[in-house]
């Protein structure tokens, strides 16, 4: 008997004597023993036979799987196609199938996204924007038909009522249900409360009250009351509950609350924060409104007591924007929800929410008998779900809320969430198990910033800050009892204080009876309270190599509740950077390492940090902590030097940075904002710049260096400007600037004057204000700088200015200086009877070549005899002055030229090989050349401005031709911006021969736009102009109107498909970027080709299916085997 099997099926073969093996084929004798591996192997044939059939299957769906779209101007009645979209997301979420995706165009939609069905493993139904659109799904709707009421209050009808959670608009200003005092600062976690002067008892539930002379002498039958208690010992928690009635200073209601602690502790009778709300006797100031439910009318008061415009104002009409219950595989991905929450229960497993801003998910008016509204932005109770690159903002109660099992919170912005002041959270994460919270940017809670219970779970490289905003006894994360299992590692905890005279604002609380949590590699500064606190039976906590500094109760605390003790808490490998004695006069015990647990390695010291004071904490080699820890089984693993060192940084490792690593001032998506209440994102098309100018980069050695410095702000920056040896940093400067665009001047002071030599770097960065350098937007650096003891004189002199010119109202001039401090270099245009206009500018100290250009009040007259004057001087003073001088004569000015290029059109062409300047989104918008098609992105649109100068716009992307930065070194790319407003955005086109022409851009015309090195595909830059040189030789093409693109050559083809080991792809050329994700969006792959038929390898891929993309062509699915 013999036993025939493919060796490649079986991972392992037991090969004695008498198994002989030829080529691939095993021939072996069956004893009892390989008659049980037969069947085990029997078993793997079947395991392998379904996987075959499982691949098969998706290969075959994926063959049915198709883009549907979705536009505003669509029909329902349509086809679903990009030539014929339907109108509403329902209608596509009808027809969508395992695979599908739902392609939807720009606009608001009134509706919820609600699946017919679920997707499949590796084929979900996927909800996305069309590129470069932005989509916002609404809960939201519009009011009209306004009605005055009575003096300032006007009136609608409203045909629904969503009770506790109705929520409405004025224009982006979110509006206040009617109260007193008046919320006259617009933010909701500032209470403008009053003090009470007295109450019912905590005993009291039937029959409770509260008292002060303050309350307005209204009716508040039917209202609310908001209170805060703050005897000491409590103010964990802020309640509301609805009034029954009221009498003068006086209103009674019901305070049925369980646990009932929610009562005892926080009784009217201790006193508190108290406000009033929803009555219509209180809608008495702007943005505040009234709802009648017995008359379905919405009463509101504008600002200024003016009407409400029609449209303006908005009531919730919906409480959900996604509703994904009972559904799985579904990715929403690159949109707006505003106004209602997502929704992931507990039958809803194995989903993506990505790119998603979620703003006003949910809203409630907070009157509870729990200590929970439980109403929240996402709610995340399944399996295997995950919210990434999300940003989750503003929410009476919570952000998000997870339980279930395997869920992920990743790389998101989640803020300004509870401001009822209840056990709700930005994150509240409750019932769950191994939850991965990784990556995200927390901040802004009425209580903590995360409600942290779920078992077996991770919070890791987390950037969190200012929580207890209405709360106190609370933390940045909070915790209680277990066992959780849970760890807590690599996270900023920061800046945490509470309000008014409240101080228990903690940033890490494992609170009553915490038990199994490993804590380690946090960094704690600027907490009001104690940076780790633990109450009651702490037990199996683990506390190591954390950096708890700047914290005003000490590194750590504790409440030794009489009967109580730690176990096994041990605290090894800490930093604090003061002692701290207790405080006698509290129930905790405050300072510096936890008394009762086992202490080692800690170390207490203010120095040795990069920067103390500036908050950045990580280790100088001379560092009290450097190699003062001790080794660790999984925390100190890879340490550096001949121990570990304390803290949560080791010299010569890895300096980590939590949060997000996007850039929030642009959004989830990167296209910025989209327009609703309480967005920070950057919606200025300004965008934030810097660049130095006309740097010297050749000084003497001294101890302060000015610089001069362009800016482009979209907000109000801050710019640093630094001074670095070849080694490292010397001395930087940080200047504070407002939005909009300037020079500003910057001096940087040095310790000691460099000493000679070479290989110095001036860097320059712009970031938001009262961020670190690792927030920075943009940079600017300049490299081989020299340090020389050398004299400098004062001199200048033109650089190849030209003695015949045309027409025009402005002129520049390249102008060689030496300097032997900071100077003013002044250009002055004459003609031969006299002065006609001047320009300017300072240098620094050093040797530079600079620009400067000279604005006319007119058009100079044709003819000769002009001059160009230059002299250099002091500071402040007069051409009398003048150190050195230089001067151009007979300078003949010729007639204008006739207008080149007629406004329209064109293709942008080179002779020598026919490729066609294009640039497109998806290369980051920089210009390059590609091959003939009829794409729009290859289309450019000419427009004349005077003096043959011209803007060139993109068709395809409605972006200008422009040099970056107004950057004027040869090899800088080309590419696109949204203005045309200053001079690197316009171009001079010359005559360069027979219907050839050049390109220059208007800020450097000694420049013109070049194809670098003239290759097929070759980038677009600029560089020293020359008539001769062909590669700056450009054909300016008419194409007339525009038209869609129709080319054969965007169609892509991959073969063989299934594949195996690597494809080929027809319909593309060298050069091209292809990029293969899998169905969830993520990047696999990413290669630019060296030729048309260049092999892929996908051997290093998972099995599954696929979608390439070639940047400018369509994209093609494969299945890979």
């Amino acid at each position: 008997m013999f036993y025939l099997t493919n060796s490649s099926i079986i991972p392992a073969v037991n090969r004695r004597s008498n198994t002989e093996i030829r080529g691939n084929i095993i021939f072996a004798k069956i004893n009892q023993t390989q008659q049980l591996a037969m069947k085990n192997n029997q078993t793997l044939k079947t395991f392998f036979r379904k996987c075959i059939w499982i691949l098969l299957f998706i290969f075959v769906s994926s063959l049915h799987a198709k883009n549907i779209y979705v536009a505003k101007n669509g029909n329902d009645s349509n086809s679903g196609t990009q030539s014929s979209p339907y109108k509403t997301i329902a209608k596509a979420s009808a027809v969508a199938e395992a695979g599908d995706v739902i392609v939807i165009g720009g606009g608001t939609y009134e509706e919820v996204i609600r699946p017919a069905r679920s997707g499949q493993a590796g084929q979900p139904i996927t909800y996305t924007s069309k590129q470069g659109e932005k989509v916002i799904i609404s809960a939201m709707q519009a009011l009209s038909a306004w009605q005055k009421d009575n003096g300032a209050i006007y009136k609608t009808k409203i045909n629904w009522d969503l009770g506790q959670e109705n929520f409405v608009l004025n224009g982006n200003t979110a509006m206040d249900l009617a109260r007193w005092p008046n919320n006259t600062d617009g933010d909701p976690f500032t209470l403008n409360s009053r003090r009470n002067d007295g109450g019912s008892g905590s005993n009291v539930v039937n029959g409770a009250f509260l008292t002060s002379s303050q309350i307005p002498n209204i009716n508040w039958s039917g209202g609310s009351v908001f209170f805060y208690g703050d005897k000491p010992g409590s103010g964990w928690i802020a309640w509301k509950a609805f009034i029954n009635s009221s009498s003068s200073g006086r209103v009674n209601f019901t305070l049925d609350k369980n646990p009932a602690w929610i009562r005892t502790f926080h009784a009217p009778a201790d006193k508190g924060d108290f406000y009033l709300e929803g009555v219509k006797g209180a809608l008495d100031y702007q943005n505040e409104w009234w709802f009648n439910k017995q008359t379905k009318e919405l009463f509101v008061q504008m600002p200024g007591g003016q009407a409400p415009v029609n449209g303006v104002v908005q009531m919730r009409r919906r409480t959900t924007t996604v509703d994904l219950s009972g559904r799985s595989f579904i990715h929403i991905r690159n949109l707006a929800v505003f106004g209602g929450s997502i929704n992931m229960p507990r039958n809803s497993n194995n989903n993506v929410i990505y790119g998603v801003s979620s703003f006003y998910g949910n809203h409630t008016q907070g009157v509870q008998k729990g200590f929970s509204a439980n109403k929240q932005s996402v709610l995340m109770e399944g399996n295997n779900n995950t919210i990434e690159r999300c940003e989750i903002a503003f929410g009476a109660a919570n952000g998000i809320k997870v339980s279930g099992d395997k869920n992920r919170i990743l790389n998101s912005r989640i803020h300004d969430f509870n401001y009822i002041g209840s056990y709700d959270a930005p994150i509240n994460a409750r019932g769950g198990k191994n939850t991965l919270f990784k990556g995200n940017t927390i901040f802004r809670a009425g209580r903590d910033g995360i409600q942290f219970f779920n078992n077996r779970s991770e919070f890791a490289y987390n950037d969190v800050y200012r929580s207890n905003l209405i709360n106190d006894d609370c933390a940045l994360l909070y915790t209680v009892g277990g066992p959780h299992y849970g760890e807590i590692h690599h996270n900023w905890f920061h800046d945490n204080e509470g309000r008014g005279k409240l101080r228990k604002a903690a940033a890490i609380y494992l609170d009553n009876d915490a038990e199994a949590f490993s804590v380690h590699h946090n960094v704690v500064w600027n907490v009001e309270w104690t940076g780790v606190q633990i109450n009651w039976n702490g037990k199996d906590i683990d506390i190591f190599n954390n950096t708890l500094v700047k914290t005003e109760g000490g590194a750590m605390g504790a409440w030794h509740k009489e009967g109580t003790a730690f176990s096994n808490v041990k605290v090894w490998n800490n930093i604090a950077d003061v002692k701290t004695e207790d405080d006698p006069s509290t129930q905790e015990d405050e300072g510096t390492f936890e008394r009762d647990a086992d202490k080692q390695n800690n170390v207490i010291t203010q120095s040795g940090y990069t920067n103390y004071n500036g908050n950045n904490f990580t280790l100088r080699s001379n560092s009290p902590a450097v190699n003062a820890g001790r080794r660790i089984s999984g925390i100190t693993d890879g340490f550096v030097g001949s121990a570990p060192d304390a803290g949560a940084y080791e010299f010569g490792g890895e300096n980590w940075v939590p949060g997000i690593n996007w850039n929030s001032d642009l959004g989830p998506t990167g296209n910025g904002c989209y327009g609703l209440p309480g967005e920070d994102c950057n919606v200025s098309t300004t965008p934030d710049e810097v660049t130095f100018v006309n740097p010297a980069t050749t000084i003497q050695p001294q101890t302060s260096y000015d610089f001069k410095v362009n800016y482009s702000a979209s907000t109000n920056r801050e710019i640093v400007v630094e001074f670095w040896s070849s080694t490292g940093w010397l001395g930087q400067q940080m200047v504070a600037v407002n939005a909009g665009t300037g020079t500003t001047n910057v001096t940087v002071d040095l310790a000691s004057a460099p000493t000679p030599g070479t290989g110095y770097i001036y860097k320059a960065h712009i970031r938001p204000v009262g961020t670190t350098w690792q927030e920075a937007i943009d940079r600017d650096q300049v490299e081989n700088v020299t340090v020389a003891n050398q004299t400098f004189a004062d001199k200048v002199s033109f650089s190849n200015a030209p003695t015949t010119i045309v027409q025009a109202t402005s002129y520049s001039f390249d102008i060689n200086y030496e300097a032997s401090a900071t100077r003013d270099i002044i250009v002055e245009f004459w003609s031969s009877t006299g002065w006609i206009a001047q320009q300017n500018e300072q240098v620094a100290k050093g040797i530079g070549t600079k620009t400067i250009t000279v604005n006319l009040p007119n058009l100079p007259s044709p003819g000769s005899g002009y001059v160009y004057k230059v002299h250099i001087r002091p500071l402040n003073t007069s051409w009398q002055d003048a150190i050195d001088r230089d001067q151009v004569n007979n300078v003949t000015v010729s007639v204008r030229f006739t207008q080149l290029i007629p406004n329209g059109i064109y293709h942008i062409e080179s002779p020598q090989n026919n490729e066609r300047l294009l640039a497109r989104a998806l290369e980051s918008h920089s210009a390059r050349m590609h091959k003939p098609a009829n794409f729009d992105d290859q289309k450019w649109e000419i427009k004349h401005i005077s003096d043959n100068s011209y803007t060139i716009k993109n068709l395809g992307t409605n972006r200008y031709l422009e040099v970056p930065y107004a950057r004027c070194e040869n090899g800088t790319n080309v590419a696109t911006w949204t203005d045309d407003v200053d001079s690197h955005k316009k171009w001079k086109i010359v005559k360069n021969g027979n219907d050839i022409y050049g390109i220059k851009p208007m800020h450097c015309l000694s420049r013109a736009l070049d194809r670098a090195g003239g290759v097929v595909g070759a980038n677009a830059t600029i560089w020293d102009y020359n008539n001769t040189n062909a590669n700056q030789k450009w054909k300016i093409l008419s194409i007339g109107n525009r038209q869609d693109p129709t080319s054969d050559d965007s169609v892509l083809t991959v073969y063989p498909n299934p594949s195996k080991e690597s494809i080929t792809i027809l319909g593309v050329e060298a050069n091209d970027i292809i990029t293969i994700y899998d169905i969830t969006g993520k990047t696999i792959k990413k290669t630019k080709l060296t030729s048309g038929d260049e092999l892929i390898s996908i051997s290093g891929m998972e099995s599954g299916v696929y979608i390439l993309s070639v940047f400018g062509k369509s994209k093609i699915q494969f299945v890979k085997e």
